[in-house]
């Protein structure tokens, strides 16, 4: 079994759970007022917020067995996009997304279970990593990496462009 999947999963879960809780808790409004009104900054930011979330890409396919990975993409990919809500507002956020933070999340919690699942039917320990190299080169890991990936989006956006939300 990898117990550092198995950790990192259960960081993914907490993430989730805490952006859910803390949508709950607070009031959209309740932080003042985040945009940024500067030519400068608002040029800047897209390209910026661009490269970030290519690097995050970067990061996530590197993953794994090297320094990078689900997490740690998510986390600069949440960066880039935070940037833009500054300089922009959350909706043009939000309409980027294309789906609600929530559901992301929910969907990458799915994808990371379903890949750790995949190795019950070998009668291997749950997230086992698997490989397929004579197919395609994609295993487990990098699916699991993919979920971790989703649901760290999902969820520290949801909980941004909520408390945001209703600031413009």
């Amino acid at each position: 079994m990898d117990f550092r999947a198995f950790d990192t999963f259960g960081e993914v879960l907490v993430v989730a759970l805490a952006g859910l809780c803390a949508v709950s808790l607070l009031k959209p409004g309740s932080v003042p007022s985040t945009k940024v009104k500067s030519l400068i900054l608002g040029t800047a930011s897209h390209i910026v917020a661009a490269l970030m979330l290519v690097f995050s890409l970067y990061l996530l396919m590197r993953g794994h067995n090297s320094p990078g990975g689900g997490f740690i993409g998510a986390l600069i990919a949440v960066i880039g996009l935070s940037l833009l809500m500054f300089a922009e507002s959350p909706q043009y956020v939000r309409e980027r997304l294309h789906y609600a933070p929530f559901s992301i999340a929910m969907l990458g919690v799915f994808i990371s279970f379903a890949a750790g699942a995949v190795s019950l039917m070998f009668n291997l320990p749950f997230l086992t990593g698997l490989w397929w190299k004579d197919v395609l080169p994609l295993g487990t890991p990098l699916i699991f990496d993919i979920g971790i990936y989703l649901g760290v989006i999902g969820g520290v956006m949801g909980m941004i462009l909520h408390v945001t939300e209703e600031m413009d």
